[in-house]
């Protein structure tokens, strides 16, 4: 395979949201408050307004999203971050642990999402979606490509 024998044509954006056990009482953090969750600076959700519970930070460091939001917020993740190495497994553990805090694409299939709470962020960050083909693709191939840009567009 070489790449230059492939084109990539943007379908549309999925967003980085950021979850909580459901139970948990804090739905909205400004990037300030993201960043000291995230560095380990803020240790326990009662210093946001939320119960007193430990903070448990999961990440899944092979992802966009985990070093977006590294950028993003100016800070490295703190070093007790519990690894997971896929989103339903992030998904997994965030709606069974109630100190959790985490994130996951808006458009991820997780079979846990309706147990989930999603937290509103100014912290607006854009997964962006392609598809690839060959650039000798068959004609019909290409038009299902522009299909599902149109549709992305929407």
């Amino acid at each position: 395979m070489n790449q230059a024998d492939y084109v990539g044509k943007h379908v549309g954006d999925a967003w980085v949201q950021f979850i909580v056990h459901p139970n948990n009482p804090v739905r909205k953090l400004t990037k300030t408050q993201l960043a000291a969750l995230y560095s380990g600076q803020t240790k326990n959700w009662s210093e946001l307004g939320g119960h007193n519970q430990p903070v448990l930070l999961v990440g899944q460091p092979t992802s966009a999203a985990y070093r977006m939001i590294e950028e993003a917020l100016g800070v490295s993740f703190a070093p007790d971050v519990r690894i997971v190495q896929n989103t339903n497994q992030t998904a997994i553990i965030v709606a069974q642990a109630p100190g959790a805090i985490s994130n996951v694409s808006s458009l991820h299939d997780v079979p846990e999402r309706s147990r989930l709470g999603v937290v509103d962020t100014e912290l607006k960050l854009a997964l962006r979606l392609y598809l690839a083909f060959r650039k000798d693709a068959p004609e019909a191939v290409k038009k299902v490509v522009d299909a599902a840009a149109a549709i992305g567009s929407q």
